[in-house]
């Protein structure tokens, strides 16, 4: 797998110290000196049992072939027979142990300082196929010392590797991919039968590094395993074909069966993947492909998305496998999360689950009045909610919401809307057949269609109203609160009532002095007594307003 471009008609040059990487964070502490130094403790403690032991079995090597009858009483078949005082010379011997020993502390190592996330895929590999064959250095202080400070101080020439296995990973059959640098469109292959080749996803998961670092976002936390886990739940949930948004819009993929993977990036991010690749060679980038496009839009990554950590997503991942198990009683769906060592893991997963309508229970399960498998996997394979606050999204409370509605005394002749649907805790009390739910979030309108909403529009309500004027008989909503946009989105809601319509909207208590329907509307507006407190943890007050037609 590469491009036609081949590097080594041009001479490799380090890269400099260039004003393009004086932003990368220069803040790279070690490790935690006392974490460190317990790491040494238990390595010299380890290495000092392992002598030790190796002495005693070498001193009692005739009482050491009774052994065998420990094995033969205790293992069965293959088990017994692979192990016997044949071997002992050999299973005792200090040397590969103690070369185990510094494999696994390395490892250890590299884990608490979290290098491994500054590397690129070929050096992750090489450290990682070091340890696995035990090929690692003397575990000791000058070393390891030595060793991380060195890594340390090549980041900025790792940051270019790490673009430059990128680049020589795309396809080279594909004329997209340019020979010259990259392109708004790249493709790459994967090899994927039964399970997923996960060396063939590490660039992927370099390029997420690398745009975050562009984009001056703090990097995805891990290596390899996101992207391997998130494609190849496409393979196995049948996405091949679908784009996927990666970190809130940063670039998205799209996943083929033949086992090509399309990349879209913006061309901004293009021409500064393709500024670093100048660095390394100088003379084979032409400049028009590291010169920013003047018609070039600034990026924009979608707002209103919360990236979620690595480990929650693998928790919710390993959760989601288990599918969550209908009540006969309730016909509620209950999903058990298990037990998690992490206090903090697990109050992040809880949250999650309860932002996409759970709740949970004392016994770790958490109840959801739809299957909510679907829309786990959505979070997984975006790696992204929509965020509460950016998007206003405050859940209407039960009795709140089913007081508005009986104010709206909906038919069976009804023709119901719900705009800035959310989750469907509002639009919960209309009858699902004859309402339509509007909502920007993605996610929120899987949630809407898995729970039994057919006419779902993922949509800007303010742009979306204007081609639904006069189309419903009855209009129920709890718009956003702040920046004016409760204003904006009743008056949108009322375009879209139709004649002898009503509509009811929970609003700031303080509209009821200041807000009047359009004289065009032809409407009349009756407020409701304010109601304090109505949302936990909000402390704000509201009225309902009662809008007819």
């Amino acid at each position: 797998m590469g491009t036609n471009f081949n590097p080594s008609i041009h001479q490799a040059v380090a890269v400099p110290t260039h004003s393009y990487f004086d932003d990368m964070n220069e803040d790279f502490s070690m490790v935690d000196t006392d974490l460190f130094a317990s790491l040494m403790r238990r390595y010299n403690a380890t290495k000092k049992k392992l002598m030790e032991i190796s002495a005693f079995m070498k001193e009692h090597s005739e009482e050491t072939k009774l052994l065998d009858l420990f094995f033969r009483g205790n293992l069965e078949g293959r088990d017994a027979r692979a192990i016997s005082s044949f071997h002992y010379n050999r299973l005792f011997n200090t040397e590969g142990a103690i070369k185990a020993l510094d494999a696994n502390c390395w490892s250890e190592a590299l884990a608490l300082t979290k290098i491994m996330d500054l590397l690129p895929a070929k050096r992750r590999n090489e450290w990682n196929n070091n340890i696995y064959e035990l090929n690692t250095p003397p575990f000791t202080e000058d070393n390891v010392r030595a060793t991380l400070l060195e890594l340390f101080a090549q980041r900025k020439n790792y940051f270019a590797e790490r673009v430059d296995g990128i680049f020589r990973a795309l396809s080279h059959e594909h004329v997209t991919n340019r020979p010259e640098g990259f392109s708004k469109r790249l493709i790459s292959y994967i090899r994927y039968s039964v399970i997923l080749v996960s060396s063939d996803v590490a660039h992927i998961e370099d390029l997420r590094h690398v745009v975050a670092t562009l984009l001056k976002r703090e990097a995805p936390p891990g290596h390899s395993i996101a992207m391997y886990n998130l494609i190849n739940d496409i393979y196995k949930t049948g996405r091949t074909g679908e784009w996927f948004d990666i970190d809130g819009g940063a670039f998205k993929i799209k996943v083929f069966l033949k086992g090509t993977v399309h990349i879209d990036i913006h061309p901004d991010i293009a021409w500064q993947l393709n500024r670093v690749l100048a660095h390394l060679y100088p003379q084979a980038i032409p400049s028009q492909f590291k010169t920013p496009k003047k018609q070039a839009k600034n990026i924009k990554i979608k707002p209103l998305l919360q990236p979620l950590p690595k480990s929650i997503l693998l928790a919710l991942h390993k959760i989601n496998e288990k599918r969550p198990a209908r009540s006969e009683c309730t016909h509620y769906y209950g999903l058990p999360i298990g037990h998690f060592d992490d206090k903090f893991a697990r109050e992040r997963v809880i949250d999650t689950l309860t932002a996409i309508g759970g709740q949970a229970s004392d016994n770790d399960v958490v109840w959801f009045d739809y299957d909510v498998s679907e829309v786990i996997n959505e979070i997984v394979f975006s790696g992204v909610l929509p965020d509460a606050k950016s998007h206003q999204f405050y859940p209407t409370p039960e009795a709140l919401g089913e007081y508005a509605a009986s104010l709206l005394e909906v038919d069976l002749t009804d023709i119901a809307l719900e705009p800035s649907a959310g989750t469907g805790r509002l639009a919960a009390f209309l009858p699902k057949g004859q309402t339509t739910c509007v909502e920007y979030a993605a996610l929120h309108c899987d949630i809407l269609r898995a729970k039994g909403f057919d006419d779902v529009h993922q949509a800007d309500f303010l742009k979306w109203a204007p081609q639904h004027a006069g189309r419903f008989t009855k209009v129920l909503l709890n718009p956003p609160f702040t920046g004016g946009q409760a204003e904006a989105h009743l008056d949108a809601a009322l375009t879209c009532l139709a004649p002898g319509g009503r509509l009811v909207a929970i609003l700031p208590s303080g509209m009821a002095s200041r807000w009047r329907p359009e004289k065009a509307q032809q409407a009349t507006v009756k407020w409701m007594p304010t109601i304090h407190n109505a949302f936990p943890g909000v402390g704000v007050s509201v009225t309902i307003a009662i809008v007819e037609k």
